[in-house]
């Protein structure tokens, strides 16, 4: 009986979305789960984005709109929807991907028959954009340990993929209370680490979801959070890395687990750190060398 099932509720920022934006709601609309709503904020859309917001919110009751009247930024409204979310169980959307209609079903039951677990996602397909392919990402990424060093190390370990994951389905009360979505470089990594300090995650192992990656140049994605201006790339860049470095180990150290994890947790968030930053000039000198 649908009174017996959890609400799910489905955040999704928007921002000039009008390209790709019927297709993802069109199949978060189809899901076979029986009780979610979905919760949409605008910000600041100058196309024709919120037009076709308010057609789907006409025709779909479950549909909530909120527009922002001045862009507040992506971190800001990825928080905002959270905000607004009352479902037992959350996730954020992106709106030019789409899912299987199984997809929250299946992570509901997981959730569901794992109480103990922070996060379920499922395996994906990548779609890149730029190069016109796509790609089976088969997430291989097992944060289920007992131990929370093992959990983070995981999490950090090279070539894990853990990104895609902050679009699982969440316990929305652990979200809220064990993450904090901040302006800073790997943001969503960090949400991951904050919760995998405080939990396991679960995965279903069936392709639910599909990604579409747009690749961006270093410079874009670091105007695209407006840290810093173009001319001052190189300089922003040693400079957000130290600040994030600073954010994750601060998260680690404000933790309720035991000194002897923390510590091991630091050493793991330090070299990973050091090889963002190395990839990230790596990735600089490359395209100028273009």
């Amino acid at each position: 009986m649908i009174e017996d099932k959890p609400l799910v509720s489905i955040g999704m920022p928007i921002h000039n979305a009008e390209s790709r934006l019927c297709k993802a709601l069109d199949s978060l609309l189809a899901q076979t789960y029986p009780l979610f709503d979905l919760i949409i904020s605008d910000n600041a859309s100058t196309d024709g984005t919120w037009l076709i917001c308010q057609e789907y919110a006409e025709r779909d009751s479950r549909i909530k709109l909120y527009r922002n009247e001045e862009n507040i930024g992506l971190v800001a409204n990825f928080l905002r929807v959270l905000d607004l979310a009352k479902g037992t169980y959350f996730m954020w959307a992106a709106y030019d991907d789409f899912w299987d209609a199984e997809f929250i079903a299946a992570c509901v039951e997981q959730l569901m028959k794992h109480p103990d677990a922070v996060l379920c996602y499922t395996w994906e397909v990548r779609h890149y954009l730029r190069e016109n392919s796509k790609k089976l990402v088969n997430v291989k990424l097992d944060v289920t340990h007992p131990h929370v060093r093992i959990r983070v190390q995981r999490l950090l370990a090279p070539r894990a993929l853990p990104h895609s994951a902050i679009y699982g389905l969440m316990p929305r009360e652990i979200l809220k209370t064990h993450s904090a979505f901040k302006q800073v470089l790997e943001s969503d990594l960090l949400i991951l680490v904050q919760l995998a300090l405080c939990g396991k995650f679960v995965t279903v192992h069936k392709i639910l979801r599909h990604s579409n990656i747009r690749s961006k140049s270093i410079q874009e994605r670091m105007q695209e959070h407006r840290f810093i201006q173009h001319k001052e790339i190189q300089v922003g860049i040693f400079s957000e890395h130290v600040r994030m470095f600073r954010i994750f180990s601060k998260t680690i150290l404000e933790s309720d687990i035991r000194l002897i994890d923390k510590i091991a947790i630091q050493f793991y968030v330090t070299l990973w750190a050091f090889r963002h930053l190395a990839w990230t000039y790596w990735q600089l000198r490359s395209r100028n060398a273009n």
